[in-house]
């Protein structure tokens, strides 16, 4: 059985209507290291769907989006091979932003530790002997007490 033209219509409709909202400057947004340190230089492309460099665009970051904590920062123009340096300057996720005349385009960024924190291993160093200790005085009181089992 052929379906309606009516609903054949609609849904060609629907179709053009998806493909004329795509954006027309699109483009993506590439870092030359996967995950960028912190406080360590990293080179930022701009790239048009075609292949071409994005000359000129105004690239900003977001350094940890949508937390109470989220901060701000110009990044700078690309040259004309479509390219920014960028020092990340907090550790976390950043969300790198372009904008230029034809379009803009984003991509997050996971910017990793320069170095192990101190306080993140002392942290868990502590906790560690909290849970060994913990458990050692436990199996003393098990093997070396009659009714240690009970004891608890």
């Amino acid at each position: 059985m052929k379906p309606p033209r009516t609903l054949a219509g609609a849904a060609l409709a629907v179709a053009l209507a998806v493909a004329a909202a795509a954006p027309a400057g699109a483009a993506s947004i590439q870092v030359d290291r996967r995950y960028p340190a912190e406080g360590e230089r990293a080179v930022v492309r701009v790239i048009a769907d075609d292949g071409a460099p994005v000359t000129g665009a105004l690239v900003r970051v977001t350094y940890r989006p949508g937390s109470s904590v989220e901060t701000h920062a110009e990044v700078g123009r690309t040259d004309a091979g479509g390219a920014v340096a960028w020092t990340p300057e907090l550790a976390g996720i950043a969300t790198l932003s372009a904008e230029w005349t034809d379009g803009s385009a984003s991509a997050n960024v996971s910017v990793r530790f320069h170095h192990a924190p101190v306080a993140g291993l002392v942290i868990m160093i502590v906790a560690g002997v909290i849970l060994v200790g913990g458990s050692v005085v436990r199996i003393r009181r098990v093997l070396l007490e009659p009714d240690g089992m009970d004891a608890a």
